[in-house]
């Protein structure tokens, strides 16, 4: 748990850091990350680092598949968006979209199927 607080954290500095430095880029990328993250945190506490199949049979992802599908959604999300123009506002917008796609992809790709539907 403690490692995936400290990812979380770092990703968000980052991401924060790169809002006030208009970097699109990196600022998507590390706030897909922080998604992932978020939705890992929110499901099992961040206990989870890899991918373990529980006593349940439920199979969870955890915080690595998390950050690396954030960063997946986040880069997915800078498709639209033209990064021509950096300015602050433009990055903030693209902080919401690639935060919302992070915590999305992650949860569409813990779906069991056993339990869909």
């Amino acid at each position: 748990m403690v490692a995936t607080l400290l990812v979380f954290v770092i990703a968000l500095v980052a991401g924060t850091y790169f809002v006030l430095n208009p970097n699109a880029l990196i600022a998507a990328i590390s706030f897909g990350v922080v998604g992932g993250l978020a939705h890992e945190i929110a499901q099992s506490g961040g206990k989870v680092i890899v991918p373990t199949r529980m006593e349940n049979g439920d199979l969870m992802l955890g915080s690595l598949t998390g950050a690396a599908l954030g960063v997946v959604a986040a880069i997915l999300a800078l498709h639209g968006v033209s990064l021509a123009s950096q300015t602050q506002d433009s990055v903030l917008s693209v902080v919401v979209t690639a935060l919302t796609a992070g915590v999305g992809l992650k949860g569409i790709a813990d779906v069991d199927p056993k339990h869909a539907g």
